[in-house]
């Protein structure tokens, strides 16, 4: 089980260069890493999953948008209520190596964020223009 805090500046701006935010950190022995991306059907999605050479993860996974505080402002909650998946890292081979793995192996599990993302002033990000974003992780052994 692990939390990882992330305050990411000038949000908005960065999307609308990039069209994608990606981030990683070391926790529980594995490498992690988080995306902001823009979809095929233009649909802003999280996505999250392992990079190599970590080995699989049967995670339950949340993230929390965090309020700054301000009136009117609400967190977001995306969150899995299941472990339904292992996630393997993005390797070519990797889902035939680790085809015994519980569930359906999978290389990332995402939300979609609707549109508020690309919004004038929008609700979850501060005035400064930065996000604020909590992973939580429960990972069951496989």
């Amino acid at each position: 089980m692990f939390a990882a805090s992330v305050r990411i500046r000038m949000f908005q701006k960065r999307l609308r260069i990039t069209h994608k935010l990606n981030y990683e950190f070391v926790a529980g022995g594995r490498i992690w890493w988080f995306r902001f991306v823009m979809d095929s059907q233009w649909k802003w999605r999280i996505k999250f999953g392992l990079a190599p050479p970590s080995l699989p993860a049967c995670p339950k996974a949340s993230f929390r948008i965090e309020d700054d505080g301000e009136p009117g402002r609400k967190s977001l909650h995306l969150t899995d209520t299941k472990f339904v998946e292992t996630v393997v890292p993005d390797v070519p081979y990797y889902d035939m190596i680790y085809s015994g793995v519980a569930g359906k192996a999978a290389n990332c599990l995402q939300w979609s964020l609707g549109d508020w993302v690309m919004h004038e002033n929008p609700v979850h990000v501060d005035r400064d223009g930065a996000l604020h974003v909590t992973m939580e992780m429960i990972c069951k052994n496989w």
